[in-house]
């Protein structure tokens, strides 16, 4: 993962297309910016963390 190696704001949109094994033009047609791609990754983790919540009958958050 290139966030494991370089601050966000060196990470070029040409490191993420050829660490995801695609065309710029691809990653283009997916995302507007690299940080559209963050922010959906952000999404898809809480959105995970909400299933495995719900999967417990009385979640305690405390």
């Amino acid at each position: 993962m290139l966030l494991n190696t370089k601050n966000f704001n060196q990470i070029t949109i040409s490191e993420i297309s050829r660490e995801a094994q695609v065309s710029k033009r691809t990653f283009y047609r997916a995302f507007h910016s690299k940080e559209a791609v963050l922010a959906d990754y952000g999404l898809d983790s809480f959105n995970q963390y909400i299933a495995t919540i719900k999967q417990i009958e009385q979640p305690d958050f405390f």
